[in-house]
C-alpha cells in the first residue's frame, strides 16, 4: 500500500468523528484536557512507597480505599445524573475534584495526601456517569459506539503527554502534580459548562428512544430491579470485572516491578511505558473502532480476554525494557477494544429512564478490579516473586475469555 494510500484510508477512518453532536466533541475535548493532567493517581503508588515509606501491603491497602471510592462516587453521579441533569453534576463533581486535589501540592510527605487522592477518586469518579449518560442521550445506536470511541481517544490524546510530564514532576517537582491535575481538571469544567447543554430526556425523548431500540424503552423501579431483569447485562459486569483487575495490573504491580529491575529510573521508565499506552491507544483507537464495528460488542469483548492473557502474561518472563514496550502494546489495543464496547453494549440495554444510574455500574466496574486487585496483588508479592503476579492475570484473562464465550 502506498504512503498516499494509506493517508486517505487514515483520514476517512478519522473523518467518522466530524459527524458526531457538537456536545460530543465538547466532551471529547475536555476528556483530553483530564487526560492532559492525569498526573497524580498513576504514581499513586510510588507515592505511597517513596515519599511516604509505605510498604508494598501497605500502600496496596490505601491503593484498595481509593479504588473503593470509585463505587459510591459512581452509584451517586448516576442518580443525581437521572434526578437534575447530566451537566449540572458533571461540572460540579469536577470542580470537587480540583478542590480535593490541591492541597497536596502542600502536603507531599504527609499521609493525608492519601486521604485527599481517594476523595479526589470519589468525586472524579461521579463525574463519569453523567458524562457517559449525556453522550447516550445525544447518540443512537448507530453512531454510539463511534462517540464513545472519540470520548477515549480524546482523554488518552491528553494522557500520551500527561505521564511523560508527571514522571519528570515525581522526581524533581512532586508539589505541581497536584497542582497541574487541579488546574486541568478546573480548565475542562469550565469548557463543559461553557458549551455543552443541560441534558435530562423527557418522556418523549424517551419514547423516541423505544421507538430506535426497543431495550432502551423506559422502566419504573430501581436500578437493582432493572439489573434483575437483565441478568446477561449481570453476567456481561461479572466478566468485565474480571478483565478489569486483570488491567489494574499495569498501575499497581507494573511500575513495582521497573522499580525492582531498574531502581530510580524505574519511575522514568513507568513513565516511558504508559506514554507508550496512551500513543498506542491514539493511534490504534481510531482504525480499531472501524475494524471492530463489523462485530458484536460481545465478540469483541472476548478478544479482548484474549490481548490481555497475552500482553500481561508475558510479563511473567519480562526483564529487559524491550518486553515491556511489547507487552504495552498488545494490552494497549486490548485496552482501546474494551473501552469501546463495554459503554456500547451497556448503554444499549439500558431504559432511557436510568441511563445515569447504570453508568454509574462502569466506575463500579471499574473501580471494583482495581479495589481488589491491590491488597490481593500486595500480600501475594509480599512472599512471593513479583512475576508470580503476571501468571495469575494470564489466568483470570482466560477464565474472562471463557465466560464471555459462554455467555455469547
Amino acid at each position: 500500500m502506498s504512503l498516499h494510500s494509506l493517508w486517505n484510508r487514515s483520514v476517512r477512518t478519522v473523518s467518522v468523528y466530524s459527524h458526531l453532536p457538537r456536545d460530543v466533541q465538547a466532551l471529547a475535548a475536555a476528556r483530553f484536557i483530564n487526560g492532559l493532567g492525569r498526573f497524580v493517581y498513576p504514581f499513586l503508588a510510588l507515592l505511597l512507597t517513596q515519599r511516604m515509606g509505605m510498604s508494598t501491603a501497605e500502600a496496596g491497602t490505601f491503593v484498595f480505599f481509593a479504588a473503593v471510592s470509585g463505587i459510591p462516587g459512581g452509584l451517586a453521579g448516576g442518580k443525581l445524573a437521572d434526578m437534575f441533569g447530566r451537566k449540572r453534576v458533571l461540572v460540579t463533581m469536577q470542580l470537587a475534584a480540583a478542590a480535593t486535589i490541591l492541597p497536596g501540592a502542600l502536603l507531599v510527605h504527609s499521609i493525608v495526601v492519601a486521604y485527599l487522592i481517594i476523595g479526589a477518586n470519589f468525586f472524579n469518579s461521579a463525574a463519569r456517569p453523567p458524562s457517559s449518560a449525556l453522550v447516550t442521550d445525544r447518540t443512537t445506536p448507530d453512531n454510539r459506539q463511534v462517540a464513545f470511541s472519540f470520548l477515549y481517544l480524546g482523554f488518552n490524546a491528553g494522557y500520551a503527554v500527561g505521564p511523560l510530564l508527571a514522571g519528570f514532576l515525581f522526581e524533581h517537582y512532586a508539589p505541581l502534580l497536584f497542582v497541574g491535575d487541579a488546574l486541568t481538571t478546573v480548565c475542562a469544567a469550565i469548557l463543559t459548562a461553557a458549551v455543552v447543554k443541560e441534558s435530562k430526556p423527557a418522556a418523549e425523548d424517551m419514547a423516541r428512544a423505544a421507538a430506535i431500540n426497543p431495550d432502551e424503552r423506559p422502566e419504573d423501579g430501581g436500578l437493582m430491579g432493572v439489573l434483575l431483569r437483565r441478568p446477561l447485562l449481570l453476567v456481561f459486569i461479572v466478566a468485565s470485572l474480571i478483565l478489569n483487575f486483570v488491567y489494574a495490573q499495569s498501575g499497581f504491580t507494573l511500575p513495582l516491578q521497573l522499580q525492582g529491575l531498574f531502581g530510580g529510573r524505574g519511575p522514568v521508565y513507568f513513565g516511558v511505558v504508559m506514554t507508550i499506552n496512551a500513543l498506542s491507544v491514539v493511534l490504534f483507537t481510531a482504525p480499531l473502532v472501524s475494524f471492530s464495528r463489523r462485530f458484536r460488542p460481545l465478540r469483541n469483548m472476548q478478544a479482548v480476554a484474549a490481548l490481555y492473557a497475552i500482553g500481561f502474561g508475558m510479563l511473567f518472563f519480562a526483564h529487559q525494557v524491550q518486553y515491556f514496550i511489547l507487552s504495552v502494546v498488545i494490552w494497549s489495543i486490548g485496552e482501546v477494544i474494551n473501552a469501546t464496547n463495554v459503554s456500547v453494549y451497556i448503554a444499549n440495554r439500558t431504559p432511557s429512564s436510568h441511563r445515569g444510574r447504570m453508568n454509574g455500574f462502569q466506575p463500579i466496574i471499574w473501580g471494583t478490579g482495581r479495589a481488589i486487585n491491590a491488597p490481593i496483588i500486595g500480600a501475594l508479592i509480599e512472599h512471593h516473586p513479583i512475576s508470580s503476579a503476571w501468571l495469575l492475570a494470564f489466568l483470570l484473562a482466560c477464565a474472562g475469555g471463557v465466560l464471555l464465550l459462554v455467555l455469547g
